[in-house]
């Protein structure tokens, strides 16, 4: 990758350009080929979101008689403990018409080595050439002076980061019609409801741990669209402790911890029962799965953070007891046996204003052009109105 900005050129295509579309397919195609994909499962959700036929499903989803463009120059500030955000970031970017300065992460990533191996590889291809001049990967600081740089002459920024972060960022000058969209900390839980959960056969419960484990595990809790919490709703019947179990032995299999993920574990095990306003007692205390009961009339349960597999648990009689935990940080509800109709009740009926995301259990993961309540593509492009009297 080029690593200055010396022959960085702005280009502006319109959303869903066939070029664009063409370069996202080869790198699916590219990315599942090379020889460490197995390796890291998230590469795997990364490869199916930028096949052909799920971005013509996003295409779908702009209305075909807009002028739209995009905006110019977009600058993506991405999280240092995530792999794989910054080239979501940058695709969104691209789709939506636009050159792109993506700040990688900090830290040395096996997936983002392989992401940006791939992507240099399709760039040399001579039908990408426009595209290699007009979007740029950088390694940097957030008091870099390239931040500063970019900021004073860029059409918008993607911010990924924490509110102290996003703050910062909001400091440095930009043009006026410069936009932000700011992705600030969030949280999110899962939700089950018991009655369905224990009328599951037994092979159905098993897949609903392994569904579970994908949405917690493979960010190791780091991202914001990663659960938390378990909530349980109605009778739990011993805590749900078929549901942990499984995971146990799901995690055995499908999980490895390094002496660094170990130590910050036990460190966060024990920083989290120091703090023992909010804690019943604990529920499960294996090496890979640990859960803590919390007390059901808690507080701000946003603070109350897991990492590689630590999670709490909350027993609710009634669903509508959610609204008590549902504030302007949650993000994301994995939900298993309730319903579009009881979600939209439970906002309607309680003036919920927190809450962006609901799915299904093993789809947390799954990034989407709706993001945090910003449609990214309209966001990220304008509409030239061009009346037909012309």
């Amino acid at each position: 990758m080029p690593n200055n900005l010396d022959k960085f050129e702005i280009k502006i295509f319109k959303p869903f350009d066939s070029n664009v579309i063409e370069f996202i397919n080869l790198f699916s195609i590219e990315i599942r080929k090379h020889i460490n994909f197995k390796n890291f499962p998230d590469l795997h959700f990364l490869s199916l979101w930028t096949s052909k036929t799920e971005i013509k499903k996003k295409e779908k989803l702009i209305l075909k008689n807009e002028n739209r463009f995009g905006r110019g120059l977009v600058l993506h500030i991405t999280p240092s403990n995530l792999p794989t955000n910054f080239a979501y970031s940058f695709l969104m970017g691209l789709i939506s018409g636009n050159s792109n300065i993506v700040k990688l992460p900090s830290k040395e990533f096996g997936e983002t080595k392989i992401i940006l191996s791939v992507i240099k590889n399709i760039f040399n291809l001579k039908k990408f050439s426009e595209l290699k001049k007009s979007n740029l990967f950088l390694k940097f600081d957030r008091d870099s002076s390239i931040l500063e740089e970019v900021s004073k002459t860029c059409d918008a920024r993607v911010i990924w980061g924490g509110d102290k972060t996003i703050q910062e960022i909001r400091k440095l000058k930009t043009p006026e019609r410069c936009i932000d969209l700011n992705f600030s900390d969030r949280y999110s839980f899962s939700v089950i409801y018991s009655k369905a959960y224990f009328k599951l056969s037994r092979s159905n419960k098993i897949n609903l741990a392994k569904k579970f484990f994908y949405d917690a595990y493979l960010s190791d809790q780091m991202a914001c669209n990663s659960p938390h919490c378990l909530v349980w709703i109605g009778k739990t019947k011993n805590h749900g402790k078929i549901f942990w179990s499984d995971l146990i032995e799901i995690v055995k299999k499908k999980y490895s911890f390094d002496d660094k993920k170990t130590i910050d574990k036990y460190l966060h095990l024990f920083e989290t029962i120091l703090n023992k306003k909010n804690l019943d007692k604990i529920l499960v205390n294996d090496n890979n799965v640990k859960v803590f009961k919390l007390k059901n009339n808690i507080k701000n349960i946003e603070e109350l953070r897991g990492i590689y597999g630590t999670f709490y648990q909350l027993e609710f009689q009634k669903f509508s007891n959610l609204r008590n935990i549902i504030n302007k940080k949650c993000q994301t509800i994995a939900s298993f046996g309730f319903n579009t109709k009881d979600y939209i009740n439970l906002i309607t009926s309680n003036n919920v204003r927190g809450l962006d995301r609901v799915v299904p259990f093993g789809q947390s993961m799954n990034f989407t052009m709706n993001w945090d309540s910003y449609n990214l593509v309209t966001s990220l492009s304008r509409v030239v109105e061009i009346d037909d009297q012309i």
